[in-house]
């Protein structure tokens, strides 16, 4: 069986083959695909040489062997050592329209969807000359279903978001068309190709035409209605009503070559059975108009007699594969989750927040240091929650606050405190800083006898080499929010795949034997962490409808129901939730676990044992709570990772 926590370089090879004989035979893998997508081809690989070796440049193409309706059915034939346990998983990789090779001669393949068991299927071969499988349904091992999408291998990712950010996505300015439900269709062009019918307007374009593009995919969802799962585009687009949040999401492998037609239609009043809407005008998005990983974009609506009729505003987001890394297939644990893993007690900022309005609630450890984190550890937390983000250096630290006060004195003239982010400081100046909280009245450096364990702004780095591999790590990802007055948490932050591309390279260097969760409250940080990488599990943080703090501007934000349909269609692990949300309705606790999302919860109001054994009760899978030394009520003051390893051991024993 193998464990949630193998990575391949903390270990030689992952599900390697162990070829104890000499000789091989021949093997025929069959798959029936009943997940049919145009476009899309099926790919088999595994542990083996010849089926790759867990990289995604050397999966095996089948060959399509029959196909209906409703089904396929794909084979291929592979020589394969005698005697030998050979893993393997199937894949779809897109279809795309000429083969594409990178710098180095290996082809680009995009993954759109891959069977993601953390234990993967498995044969033993043998003495006989020929052997063939049974019929494997593609993505269902025993009955069970585990599909995934894929991730960003060597393509990129183009998100267009249509909502009131305040000002109306849509304005249409022509008498004749104002006030009326607009259908919007986005298609991309490529730049490169200038073939002139990608520029022909979709009112003459058929279905069977628009089939035939497998490449660039343009799928769109609707993430505040029932309709929020991504799919195909209809001929006409879809309609955009007021108060939705509607998302066009592009794969493209040169993003910086694609450009996107949007076609706006409205239907006229009580149509006709088959009648065809009219197509009132369309704008164009040019590749220049994305530059920056994000940002919002106004662009003219254009009528059919090439006069300005409206205008479009829109958020955009790109998100671009990690550079010079690549995701093996070997495991996956981002949607992985045991159903013994509930009630888990984890640690705010480690053994809690050492600032707060409330001192009986505060830590006596100062927050988010590696002493913090370990005596949350050494008391039984199962996960440790902190914040992460970069120094001027471009360092990951562990720090909540976007800003930190610095203490200045002049001669005479007593103290004063300068407000300074810390995206503007080096790691060295932080280490040497003495600073200020607004709830205190001293300066610290954080240092307590001198003890470096509780040196304020600790790498994440560190932290991963230093804690036991035992304690799991809620790794919070420090992202400035858009309020819904629409100012802004930090001004001018690093580009934002390069921050995370940053802390995603810590984690999947030195992550090794421990289990690790990402969290954000930032919707379109949950996604990049999800594109970007295939291992670890992604938790969308959301403080939902509350008055203790101004709302955030995305509507994914706003409430619980919303949460979910965006943490469903991003395929995220589940929802981080406040704590105020669940109490107050403890019915959203049952609607999330109906949605088959794990479930942690954050707030003051876990800072109560009464409070945080009722969540476990209403089946809540992770209570994050303060002052875990005293909340924390086992028995055994030991993580369930420390305790699952025993288990192992005894097994064995």
């Amino acid at each position: 069986m193998m464990t949630w926590e193998i990575e391949p370089h903390c270990q030689d090879a992952v599900h390697s083959a162990s070829d104890t004989s000499t000789g091989c035979i021949l093997h025929t893998f069959l798959v029936e695909n009943k997940e049919i997508h145009s476009g899309e081809v099926m790919q088999i690989i595994g542990n083996t040489p010849e089926l790759g070796n867990w990289k995604l440049d050397k999966a095996l193409p089948m060959e399509l062997e029959s196909q209906q309706v409703d089904k396929e059915v794909w084979k291929v034939t592979v020589s394969l050592p005698k005697h030998t346990e050979v893993y393997y998983r199937y894949l779809l990789i897109a279809s795309l329209d000429r083969p594409i090779v990178k710098d180095d001669g290996k082809p680009i393949k995009v993954v759109r969807h891959w069977e993601t068991y953390v234990d993967p299927r498995c044969i033993t071969t043998t003495d006989n000359g020929v052997q063939k499988s049974a019929l494997d349904t593609f993505g269902i091992i025993g009955g069970v279903r585990m599909l995934g999408n894929g991730w960003l291998s060597d393509h990129a990712v183009v998100h267009l978001k249509l909502y009131n950010s305040p000002i109306p996505p849509i304005e249409v300015w022509k008498r004749k068309f104002v006030n009326q439900k607009y259908r919007v269709k986005v298609t991309p062009v490529d730049l490169e190709k200038g073939r002139d019918e990608t520029t022909f307007s979709l009112e003459e374009s058929t279905e069977e035409e628009q089939d035939h593009i497998h490449w660039p995919i343009v799928e769109v969802s609707t993430m505040t209605t029932d309709d929020f799962q991504f799919c195909s585009q209809d001929q006409f687009g879809k309609v955009y009503h007021d108060g939705d949040y509607m998302l066009f999401q592009s794969n493209a492998l040169r993003p910086e070559t694609i450009a996107y037609m949007v076609d706006f239609y409205v239907d006229e009043p009580n149509p006709p059975s088959g009648h065809i809407p009219v197509h009132i005008g369309s704008s164009y998005i040019l590749p220049g108009n994305l530059k920056t990983s994000n940002g919002f974009l106004t662009t003219p609506i254009t009528g059919r007699k090439r006069r300005p009729i409206g205008q479009l505003t829109i958020e955009y987001l790109v998100v671009h594969p990690i550079k010079d890394y690549s995701c093996d297939l070997s495991t996956s644990y981002s949607k992985y989750w045991k159903t013994s893993w509930r009630g888990l007690d984890i640690g705010h900022r480690g053994s809690g927040s050492s600032h707060g309005t409330n001192p009986t609630s505060c830590s006596n450890v100062r927050e988010n240091t590696i002493g913090s984190l370990r005596h949350a550890g050494e008391h039984g937390a199962d996960f440790v929650e902190f914040d992460v983000q970069l120094s001027k250096d471009f360092i990951p630290v562990l720090f909540h606050d976007f800003h930190v006060g610095i203490v200045t004195e002049r001669k005479g003239e007593g103290s004063d405190v300068l407000t300074i982010p810390v995206k503007e400081l080096t790691l060295e100046q932080l280490h040497k800083l003495k600073l200020v909280h607004k709830e205190e009245k001293d300066p610290s450096n954080g240092g307590e006898d001198g003890n470096e364990e509780f040196q304020l702004f600790p790498t994440l780095e560190k932290a991963l080499q230093v804690l036991k591999p035992s304690i799991g790590f809620n790794i919070e990802i420090k992202w400035t929010m858009q309020l819904k007055d629409t100012t802004y948490e930090l001004q001018h932050p690093h580009d934002l795949n390069f921050f995370l591309d940053t802390v995603l390279r810590v984690v999947l260097e030195h992550g090794c034997l421990r289990k690790i969760v990402f969290s954000c409250f930032h919707p379109d940080v949950c996604t990049m962490l999800r594109l970007k990488q295939n291992r670890y599990p992604v938790l969308f943080l959301t403080q939902g409808e509350t008055e203790r703090w101004p709302q955030y501007l995305d509507p994914r934000t706003h409430s619980v129901p919303h949460a979910i349909r965006f943490a469903k269609a991003t395929e995220l692990l589940g929802v981080n939730a406040h704590s105020e949300d669940l109490i107050r309705n403890p019915s959203l606790i049952q609607l999330v676990k109906d949605s088959g999302l794990v479930l942690f919860c954050w707030g003051e109001e876990n800072n109560d044992p009464k409070i945080i054994r009722q969540l476990k009760a209403w089946g809540v899978d992770g209570v994050i709570y303060d002052k875990i030394d005293t909340y924390n009520e086992k028995v055994l003051k030991v993580s369930i990772f420390s305790l699952e390893e025993k288990l192992e051991v005894d097994m064995y024993l």
